[in-house]
C-alpha cells in the first residue's frame, strides 16, 4: 500500500534503514530516483507530535466516508496545527470528564 509506504519513509532516519526502505519497496526504480528518495528521508524532520504518536503505534486520523459506500473509507493523517487543535480538544474533554 503506498500509505505504508509513506509511513515507513517518514519514520526512517538512520541511513541503514533508508538503504533497507529503497531495497525493500522500490527494487524496480532507477537509482537516481533512490539516491532522491534516499536524500529526502535522511533530511526530513518530523513534528514532535508525530513522533511521539508513532512510538505510541497510535496516530490521530481524519476519516470520511460517503453515503452509501459499504466497506470503503478515506482520510488522512492529522498533522501540524490540526494535530494540535484535536489534541487540546482531547485533554480538555478528557480532564472534564474526570472532574
Amino acid at each position: 500500500a503506498p500509505q505504508a509506504q509513506h509511513l515507513v519513509g517518514c519514520i526512517a532516519t538512520s541511513k541503514a534503514a533508508c538503504d533497507l526502505i529503497l531495497c525493500l519497496l522500490l527494487p524496480q526504480a532507477s537509482n537516481h530516483v533512490k539516491r532522491k528518495l534516499k536524500s529526502r528521508l535522511q533530511t526530513r524532520k518530523l513534528d514532535a507530535h508525530l513522533t511521539e504518536q508513532f512510538s505510541t503505534g497510535r496516530l490521530y486520523a481524519c476519516i470520511a466516508s460517503r453515503p452509501g459506500q459499504a466497506g470503503r473509507c478515506d482520510g488522512y493523517i492529522l498533522e501540524g496545527k490540526e494535530l494540535e487543535f484535536y489534541l487540546k480538544k482531547l485533554q480538555k474533554k478528557k480532564s472534564g470528564g474526570k472532574a
